[in-house]
Order: C-alpha cells, then sequence, then structure tokens
C-alpha cells in the first residue's frame, strides 16, 4: 500500500491539511465559471491505475457500463475500490465542495458513483451536452497520450443569464490534473482526434437526492 504522500500532488496533500479557504483556494485555477482545475494525482500512479483498470477489464468478469451514455469504461465501486474512493471523496473532494458549492448543498455530500471512462478511435470518442446526477462531480484525468477531447461547459441548470447567449467554455485534460464542478453544470465532450484518454470520474451525491446513475 502507497501512502498518500506517493499518490497525491503535494500541494493538494498540503492545502487540505491546512485546511483553510486561503490555502484551498491557492491551489484552484478557475477554468470556467464555477469550475476548478487543481493538481491532483502524481503521474505514476495515474498510470497504475490504468492498467489496475485495464487488467479487470481483459480478466473476462462480468462489466457493467459506467453511465447511460459511456459505453467503455468500469464502475469502480463493482471492482472493490469503494472504500479508497470514499476515503478519497471525505479527504479532498469534501472540503473543496463545502467552501465552492454551499449553496449547492456542496457541504452535504455523503456517498458517491466513480467510474472509468475511456475514449479511442473506433470505440467512444465524444460524449452529446448533458448534466450528471451528481451534487459535485470531480473528473480527474489518468491519461494516457491523446489530440482533442475537450471537455466544454454550457450553462448551470437553474440559472439565469443576463444576455440571450448561452456560455461556451473549452478545457484541454492533461493527466494528473483534476477537475471539479457542479452536477448540474451542463457539459459534453468534444472528437478525440487521435490516442487514448482515460479518466476516474467521482459523482458526488447526498442523501435522498438524484440517487440514480444516469446522465440527463
Amino acid at each position: 500500500t502507497q501512502s498518500t504522500g506517493g499518490i497525491f500532488a503535494e500541494s493538494l496533500v498540503e492545502a487540505v491539511k491546512i485546511g483553510t479557504p486561503e490555502a484551498l483556494s491557492s491551489i484552484l485555477k478557475e477554468v470556467a465559471p464555477r469550475v476548478y482545475s487543481f493538481d491532483m494525482l502524481k503521474l505514476n500512479f495515474c498510470s497504475m491505475f490504468i492498467e489496475e483498470a485495464l487488467h479487470y477489464a481483459s480478466s473476462g468478469l462480468p462489466l457493467e457500463r459506467p453511465n447511460s451514455m459511456n459505453k467503455y469504461g468500469l464502475i469502480l465501486n463493482d471492482i472493490g475500490f469503494e472504500p479508497m474512493i470514499s476515503k478519497l471523496m471525505q479527504k479532498y473532494i469534501c472540503p473543496l465542495a463545502a467552501m465552492l458549492y454551499k449553496d449547492y448543498s456542496g457541504d452535504q455530500l455523503s456517498h458517491h458513483h466513480a467510474f472509468i471512462v475511456k475514449y479511442k478511435l473506433g470505440e467512444d470518442v465524444d460524449l452529446r451536452e448533458h448534466s450528471d446526477q451528481s451534487v459535485v462531480t470531480l473528473n480527474l484525468c489518468l491519461g494516457k497520450e491523446f489530440e482533442g477531447s475537450t471537455l466544454y461547459f454550457k450553462q448551470i441548470k437553474g440559472e439565469k443569464y443576463e444576455t440571450d447567449q448561452i456560455p461556451y467554455h473549452e478545457y484541454q485534460f492533461i493527466p494528473g490534473k483534476a477537475i471539479i464542478h457542479l452536477g448540474d453544470h451542463v457539459h459534453g465532450v468534444n472528437k478525440l482526434l487521435s490516442g487514448e484518454r482515460y479518466n476516474l470520474i467521482v459523482w458526488c451525491k447526498k442523501d435522498g437526492k438524484r440517487d440514480l446513475n444516469a446522465i440527463d
């Protein structure tokens, strides 16, 4: 078992250890309105995570689709990762979500649906715009090498905008970096041009709301 020092980015570990809003804010970059990126996992652990997923996927054991839209990937809770992801959510996602999204119950996260998605030519290459069945979503790029496959964000459901123009912001994934956003933030994935992209996605939920694992 690796220590958290060998898995997580030092900047994240230190910010969570200090725990103040100033420390947590210092590691965040706002890449779209209310969407933030930060360094999360070390690259060697990202590679190990992908290899573990590929090993399971090639084992012949039954696989359930991670959600109603992605055809390739696997649900981590089904293969023994639920305790690890629960710890990750409680220690690293919850402090950020409580600070950033308290107005959307980001301080009431209690459980999760975690899965890996895979984008590859000839398989899933893009994803239509949608919102998630979560209060807050963490989306972490694991690798490998790829071109295209940018994530785009539009409006937050239920919020009014000053003009008739729907916002549009693109984000280019970088292995080891995560983004955090509201489940109600409409988003999608542009077409993959080459390579393969694997992402770990954690739909963070609260009791009594949004407990379906589908995409709106």
